[in-house]
């Protein structure tokens, strides 16, 4: 896929039990052109409000869905945040079907770990038309 222009950022969940495969998340997403915030880049000091504006200031939230973090409180912490926020969630399930995760997960897109390019392209896609939606209101103000 042809990488974006715009600069996009995603903020990544996972369990501390996921660090492997959270680097590898940001690794694959960083070569199709989205940075990834994760809590390990974040100041420990006032740690949930670090967590609060970093979710806030990027464009999707990403969940590595596995067996270790689908039940943690601090998922549904940051679930929350993002919702807050009017982010759109994708949930990238690892070794879990869409009818093994949570119910309040379900009503995000469900993109398996093996398809991680499939969550690249929607991520891209999805800020496209953000931007073209907001250039098309811009410029029916004039």
């Amino acid at each position: 896929m042809a990488v974006s222009t715009l600069a996009t950022t995603v903020f990544l969940a996972h369990s501390p039990r996921d660090k492997v495969d959270a680097l590898q998340v940001k690794k694959r997403l960083a070569d199709e052109g989205i940075s990834v915030q994760t809590v390990d880049a974040l100041p420990e000091k006032d740690l949930a409000s670090e967590m609060r504006d970093a979710i806030a200031e990027c464009e999707a939230f990403v969940v590595l869905a596995t067996e270790a973090f689908v039940h943690s409180a601090n998922l549904a912490f940051e679930i929350g945040a993002a919702r807050a926020w009017q982010k759109p969630i994708y949930i990238l399930a690892k070794d879990l079907s869409k009818a093994g995760l949570p119910k309040y997960l379900r009503e995000f897109p469900v993109i398996p770990y093996a398809a991680l390019e499939r969550l690249a392209e929607q991520i891209h896609r999805q800020i496209a038309a953000k931007f073209d939606r907001a250039t098309q209101s811009r410029e029916s103000k004039k």
